[in-house]
């Protein structure tokens, strides 16, 4: 696993460059689309989190699972979609977007404490609308507006147990990236001079966050798992700069006249006060360290309410909330009449869920509002020619999404999403120490 672990490191740079991107006019409120704070296991179960503990599978939203881990894992992933944007007044858009989602790796240093790090991208903002409008005196007028840019996020979980059922953990947060929005207005009489406005975020601070895990079981083989993680508000400290100035057009091309303003300040961008509360019931099997089949469900509340993009620029938003729920189930061990198939079927993993996101953004009386459900299947790659003590467990990660977020109504874009997920799980026990007689 050494080997592979530096062939990543190496082209993790490569990878970098294909960051979370996003195609969403609704991208310009807040941070922007913010990565949804799930891995492969928890992504393709509803977007289920805080409550999962599992011994294979890196847990990003709650700290507290990093010791949960039974060896050295690495996780990496990403995905490809298509979305088809739809209004009451304009023809059907279509676009597509790929992305880098995550790299992460985790130790279990001791039975008790465990550490995981890792980097993705945060959030990203991604737009380009236009309008046109004829003015009496003046003749036509085009309007654009684009942004562009997003936060990305490096992270550090630890995590130790108390009393073999209450782990707590801490995770510290690095924060970096830029967001530029573009305002241009273009005058179709050249005699008009038009003019360009540009605002730039460069953001690097760090912020902490907290979770817990209650580990409870109810029988020999049944258990039920409370997670709660908590991430306070933090002004992420950065630079902003505001430049306006007119210019002449010469086709596409844009020739500076004169600056009307140009200026950088330190300023901050608000991360707001965020809550996950999420529960899990599963059955173990004696042959299996994992659950054998289990269900979850979660509720997550972020307060977007006091949001500013600078200190006299509040944003009219509101409290965020999501709710899921899901579950995974390998027909082998959940099912006793399986339990002698080796079937590849009945060895897989799978996952299915459903979610619901009230979203910050209102927008002319309306709600943006994401409904969606997920699917998913962990494929075990089998391991050969093991050394004694030695122990792998790999896994080829495939997941689907789908998603209807916003509305027509009130001429507002309704936006329906598919994306096909596809990651590796690499499990491997480290620093055996071999023994010859």
């Amino acid at each position: 696993m050494i080997k592979r672990l530096l062939f990543i490191l190496i082209a993790l740079p490569l990878l970098g460059r294909a960051q979370f991107n996003s195609v969403s006019p609704y991208s310009r409120f807040g941070l922007g689309d913010l990565v949804n704070p799930t891995f492969m296991q928890g992504f393709t179960m509803g977007h289920l989190s805080s409550g999962l503990r599992d011994p294979f599978n890196l847990n990003l939203n709650n700290p507290a699972a990093s010791n949960a881990l039974r060896m050295t894992t690495l996780e990496m992933s990403g995905k490809i979609g298509i979305i088809n944007q739809t209004s009451s007044s304009l023809p059907t858009l279509q676009q597509t977007t790929a992305s880098f989602n995550y790299f992460a790796m985790g130790i279990p240093v001791s039975d008790r404490y465990g550490i995981s790090f890792g980097a993705l991208p945060f959030s990203a903002v991604g737009y380009r609308l236009s309008e046109y409008e004829e003015i009496d005196g003046i003749g036509g007028v085009t309007r654009q507006y684009q942004g562009n840019g997003g936060l990305n996020k490096l992270y550090l979980n630890q995590a130790l147990m108390f009393f073999d059922r209450l782990s707590i953990g801490a995770q510290v947060s690095y924060y970096f990236g830029s967001i530029e929005y573009l305002q241009d207005v273009r005058y179709r009489d050249a005699s008009f001079l038009s003019s360009r406005y540009d605002q730039n975020y460069l953001i690097s601070d760090v912020n902490w966050s907290f979770g817990l895990q209650y580990i409870h079981p109810l029988s020999e083989k049944r258990e039920i798992t409370l997670g709660v993680a908590w991430e306070s508000q933090n002004d992420l400290a950065g630079k902003f700069s505001n430049t306006s100035f007119t210019y002449t057009a010469v086709g596409s091309r844009p020739f500076p006249r004169d600056t009307l303003q140009s200026d950088v300040q330190n300023e901050a961008l608000r991360l707001p006060n965020q809550l996950s509360i999420g529960l899990t019931f599963g059955t173990k099997h004696p042959d299996l360290p994992s659950y054998a089949w289990m269900v979850g469900m979660e509720f997550r509340q972020a307060d977007w309410s006091r949001f500013y993009e600078t200190a006299n620029n509040p944003q009219t938003l509101q409290n965020s909330m999501r709710l899921g729920m899901g579950g995974e189930i390998i027909p082998r061990y959940a099912i006793p009449s399986l339990y002698r198939s080796r079937s590849l079927f009945s060895n897989l993993k799978y996952r299915a869920g459903a979610y619901y996101y009230q979203s910050p953004v209102e927008l002319r009386g309306q709600q943006i509002n994401t409904t969606g459900m997920t699917f998913g299947i962990g494929l075990p790659l089998r391991v050969r020619g093991l050394a004694p003590g030695e122990e792998r467990n790999n896994t080829i990660n495939i997941g689907f999404n789908y998603a209807i977020r916003g509305t027509r109504n009130e001429g507002l874009i309704r936006e329906e999403i598919s994306q096909i997920i596809f990651g590796v799980t690499l499990n491997d026990r480290w620093f055996i120490k071999y023994k010859y007689r």
